[in-house]
């Protein structure tokens, strides 16, 4: 779907809400159509948090910029938190045993958070997929939790 008319992208939302409660479906169809756009999701690989390096020298990314994550599982927000809590962790720890910060608190950083976050971009573009898609038994695993 490149370069929708506005009325289509209100179609294709309309028949996706189609089983969702009446108010869903009164918003949408109350939409100013000159705010509607659309822009897919795309699903980065996660490949760069084992191939190289997310930190270099006293710098380091966390967040979004370390984990793009499509919003499936709602975990971006979460997973950033995570990202400051361990990053402050390892400075902590560091700091306590030597008195001074290198980069090996940012390496011990990386290298925690680097699967977890794989894992996490990994099943929240799955479970878009899924949950988008048109197969019921697909789906039905993720509706039974």
């Amino acid at each position: 779907m490149t370069r929708k008319s506005p009325e289509l992208i209100l179609m294709s939302i309309l028949e996706r809400v189609a089983d969702f409660p009446p108010v869903v479906s009164n918003i949408v169809r109350h939409s100013d159509l000159a705010t509607l756009t659309f822009a897919a999701l795309k699903f980065r690989v996660p490949w760069d948090l084992f191939l190289n390096d997310v930190y270099k020298d006293y710098i380091t990314v966390a967040g979004d910029a370390m984990h793009p994550m499509t919003p499936d599982l709602a975990q971006g927000g979460c997973s950033s938190l995570e990202d400051a809590i361990v990053l402050a962790r390892h400075i902590g720890i560091l700091f306590a045993l030597t008195g001074k910060i290198d980069s090996s608190a940012l390496k011990g950083y990386a290298k925690e958070r680097r699967g977890r976050a794989a894992i996490l971009i990994t099943m929240s573009y799955l479970s878009g997929w899924v949950e988008q898609g048109r197969s019921a038994w697909l789906k039905l695993p993720f509706r039974l939790g």
